[in-house]
């Protein structure tokens, strides 16, 4: 009975292949090309029959009936795993079709699992949209572009980690020297003993002529509001419109003002428009005449971090030479800052007491929303940063230092020869110190043959810090804002002035040149004690260098907060050169003897 069944079964199977065989050539032959899904459709292709005759509906019944897709165990094969794949995205083709080919599948098929030719036309090169290989292709060549490029990105991360990592190591293996920097120590700005260049007003500008050749944008009818700074600009084109007339310098993009904290700060835009003669009436505070405003930028704002005297500097000390000396008694200083030691500097404050006689200074807080705008008919603007160059002659500085010494009733000398008072200047708190200052004492004491008296900086009043520069000869000093001091410094004295490695400007002797105090630089390096030096200044020394890097921010920031290490080889070579010229007299040397001769000039 079995052996019977079991050939009733088989004949019924026989049976079912030949309908299907028979129908596949059917269609083939009046309908399709000679491949479906890139399988050859006929009389030796039997799966893609099956295929299409499950996706029509009957696929699963096929399978139980004519076990496809089971091994004997019932654990599915590798190729009956991707056939099963195969049919589910065949699936999500046939669900895209077109009405059309639904209908006809509905009319061939009847919705079930029928074997007429619109179940073999799902699968034929004529249905809508990509095949089902085709897309499963496309996925697999995505996935692999995308593996392939996270590979490259793996690469190239592992080789410039490699290229780090054995470039810090070189560095403790090989001993690199710390560059050099080459230029000149001499005074870049040529003597002007005798030659008065006071400030020029021009109707855009206020400019000095002296060394740095600094300029003052001079603007009118400019309006400051709670969020926004305009200069009306008239339609006759006194000013013209931005970029139609060339100005001796630019107005700043913006201005600085102290925010609800004053240890804050406020960046308002400047805007030009024309103005007619009606906005000049409408709810504004004007202010008639020409004055000089100031505001907050370039004041250091935060609360790890003090004022700067040196920039604080470069808004009063053009205001008193100009009020005082060049024609501009009758004018204030606005200055938009708080005048409060811990937003403005002691210094700054003690300078405009000690002027307070001629300069009238008048502090402002910028308006309120709902408060009316602070307009001035004719602005001469001190803001952002100069290259230092607002002293216009040895008649004005000399007219500056003999009016603070009188307030703070200091003795007014010139350096003594020989040398006495030799001092060294510190910085509490602050990367701007001298790290081997025992080394540079010891050099100073030896050569100059005096004691060296050790300071600190910085400290005390105006008048306090103005006594420590007036009572030396000698100064070494590292650089910083403390440094404008030296505007009161004895005239023929001698000041050192340190940078650290690799930070180095020059603006320091656009401002002492009318001083008559002889200026010198020392540059920083990295001692041999330290080890190597670190990852970061190498790559700077390498790639950028003393001569860009002041260029570079990242650089001058990183190299200005390291300490200064002063190259005690230089430091020995610039005072022997200073004592053999006789720039410098020490006790016993042949220049005192000599009368003090000093005609032997200093090639440097």
């Amino acid at each position: 009975m079995r052996r019977n069944q079991k050939q009733e079964e088989n004949r019924e199977t026989t049976d079912d292949y030949d309908r299907v065989n028979s129908s596949a050539a059917a269609v083939q032959q009046d309908e399709s090309p000679p491949f479906v899904e890139g399988r050859l459709t006929g009389k030796n292709c039997h799966c893609s029959c099956f295929w299409s005759w499950g996706v029509g509906g009957g696929g699963e019944k096929g399978e139980r009936e004519f076990g496809i897709g089971k091994r004997d165990d019932g654990e599915e094969t590798k190729m009956d795993v991707r056939r099963r794949q195969d049919r589910e995205l065949q699936r999500e083709s046939s669900s895209l079709s077109s009405p059309a080919s639904g209908d006809a599948a509905k009319a061939g098929g009847g919705g079930g699992g029928g074997f007429g030719p619109a179940s073999l036309e799902i699968g034929s090169p004529m249905s809508h949209g990509p095949s089902s290989v085709e897309r499963s292709r496309s996925v697999r060549r995505r996935s692999g572009a995308a593996k392939l490029g996270f590979r490259l990105r793996k690469t190239w991360l592992l080789l410039v980690f490699s290229v780090v990592f054995c470039f810090s190591i070189l560095q403790w293996l090989v001993s690199f020297p710390p560059p050099l920097h080459k230029r000149p120590l001499t005074n870049a700005c040529p003597s002007t003993t005798g030659v008065d260049t006071p400030y020029i007003l021009y109707d855009d500008a206020v400019c000095s002529r002296t060394c740095g050749h600094q300029c003052f944008p001079r603007v009118r009818r400019m309006c400051v509001s709670h969020s926004e700074v305009t200069i009306c600009e008239q339609e006759d084109g006194f000013l013209g419109p931005r970029g139609h007339r060339k100005t001796r310098t630019p107005v700043p993009s913006h201005l600085r003002f102290a925010g609800e904290d004053p240890k804050t700060r406020r960046r308002v835009p400047i805007t030009r428009k024309i103005c007619s003669s009606s906005d000049s009436v409408a709810e504004r505070k004007w202010i008639r005449g020409t004055q000089m405003v100031a505001d907050m930028k370039m004041m250091p704002a935060g609360p790890h971090v003090g004022p700067n005297p040196h920039h604080e500097a470069e808004k009063i000390i053009p205001a008193i030479l100009l009020s005082h000396l060049y024609g501009l008694n009758a004018s204030f200083l606005y200055w938009f800052t708080v005048p409060i030691p811990s937003v403005t500097s002691r210094w700054s404050l003690g300078l405009l007491d000690a002027f307070s006689d001629g300069l009238k200074v008048k502090f402002l807080d910028v308006p309120e929303v709902d408060e009316p705008e602070i307009c001035f008919e004719d602005a001469i603007l001190f803001s952002g940063v100069t290259n230092a160059g607002y002293m216009p002659s040895v008649s004005a500085n000399d007219w500056l230092r003999r009016k603070v010494l009188s307030y703070c009733r200091i003795p007014e000398m010139n350096a003594r020869r020989p040398v006495k008072d030799v001092v060294v200047l510190h910085r509490n708190n602050s990367s701007r110190t001298i790290a081997n200052v025992d080394e540079v004492e010891q050099v100073l004491e030896r050569e100059l043959r005096v004691p060296v008296r050790h300071a600190i900086s910085g400290l005390g009043n105006f008048c306090e810090q103005a006594n420590l520069i007036a009572g030396a000869d000698f100064l070494v000093t590292p650089h910083g804002s403390h440094n404008i001091n030296f505007l009161f410094a004895r005239p023929e004295s001698v000041v050192m002035e340190a940078f650290p490695l690799l930070y180095y400007i020059d603006w320091f002797h656009n401002y002492v040149h009318a001083s008559r105090v002889n200026h010198y630089e020392l540059y920083g390096t990295w001692p041999a004690e330290q080890g190597g030096m670190p990852l970061r200044m190498r790559i700077y020394a390498l790639l950028v260098g003393w001569r860009y890097c002041f260029s570079f921010r990242q650089c001058m920031n990183y190299a200005k907060n390291q300490k200064i290490y002063v190259d005690v080889d230089q430091l020995e070579w610039l005072l022997h050169a200073l004592i053999t010229s006789c720039r410098v007299a020490v006790k016993g040397s042949w220049c005192l003897s000599a009368g003090g001769k000093q005609n032997v000039a200093l090639v440097l």
